[in-house]
């Protein structure tokens, strides 16, 4: 099966805001444990982006779950993850290069610091695309 533009992106979509969200939350728990003098503004803008995450993660998964699309990670290891992807009762393997993911990841972190982020800012991105290993159905 073959996805549709649209639903790699929201695909896409779904795991930068996932791997967003976790960097977040990691760095909060580092944050909290940092010799700032004043480690409250930090802690306070990471709270403002993990809600602003979790705002448009839910409107990500409020379309997945209508198109029937869910998203599982596979396997990782130092270059690649590999995510398996149900569309409709079809079971879909896609590889993103971590290198990759880490920059979009960056790109979107940077873009909600500075406030200049849409809610379909990521949906209608198409810069991982070319860095992404075809799918490969699985029987």
């Amino acid at each position: 099966m073959k996805l549709t533009e649209q639903e790699e992106n929201f695909i896409e979509t779904y795991i930068v805001l996932t791997l967003s969200r976790a960097v977040l939350e990691r760095d909060l728990k580092l944050v909290d444990k940092s010799p700032f003098k004043i480690k409250e503004a930090y802690e306070h803008l990471l709270h403002l982006s993990l809600q602003e995450i979790s705002k448009q993660l839910y409107q990500v998964r409020m379309h997945l779950e209508q198109q029937q699309i869910t998203i599982q990670s596979s396997t990782r290891d130092k270059t690649f993850s590999e995510y398996t992807v149900v569309v409709r009762n079809y079971v879909v393997t896609i590889k993103y290069v971590n290198v990759q993911l880490r920059q979009r990841v960056r790109f979107y972190l940077e873009k909600l610091f500075t406030g200049s982020i849409s809610a379909d800012f990521l949906a209608s991105e198409k810069q991982l695309a070319h860095y992404r290993e075809k799918p490969t159905p699985n029987a």
